[in-house]
């Protein structure tokens, strides 16, 4: 075997190794690749004020608030002030109950509801173009009866 040729073979191994390493970084990239199963999701927002033992607690807890919205999950009560698809939206929101003297976390949460998704939409639009406290109050309450009847109604009669 000539020095020609074995310089080639040398030369095609490293090109390989390198070509190799180059694909191989591609799936290591720092770009997120959405899930196959959630691709037909939209992420939303619920921000939740609390968790209570008992549907007393709950109720006794939740009058200082016009319209929430609970879940029931391991025997305790989930309760909801607001939804949003929109980041800057949510901070607006939970500024506004962190104003008024209450704790709210921030629960991402995907599910699929087009005719909710419209709709949320339009209000989210609304919530970016204001900062009036009334405004965001009932926003708030609109959007946490339409997933009421929208969401949570027709999943119980299907």
């Amino acid at each position: 075997m000539n020095w020609k040729t074995a310089l080639s073979v040398v030369f095609a191994v490293i090109v390989g190794f390198l070509m190799g390493k180059f694909m191989l970084n591609q799936y290591n990239s720092e770009y997120e690749l959405a899930p196959v199963f959630n691709q037909n999701s939209d992420k939303y927002y619920f921000l939740r004020q609390g968790e209570y033992e008992s549907f007393e607690d709950m109720e006794q807890n939740m009058m200082g608030f016009d319209y929430y919205i609970y879940d029931e999950k391991d025997n305790k009560f989930i309760t909801y002030v607001g939804i949003t698809k929109d980041y800057d939206n949510m901070i607006k929101i939970q500024g506004y109950f962190t104003n008024a003297g209450y704790t709210i976390y921030v629960d991402e949460i995907n599910f699929k509801n087009e005719a909710f998704s419209v709709l949320v939409d339009q209000y989210d639009q609304m919530l970016r173009e204001t900062e009036d406290n009334l405004t965001i109050k009932g926003i708030c309450t609109q959007v946490l009866a339409k997933y009421e009847e929208l969401v949570i109604k027709s999943d119980d009669s299907n």
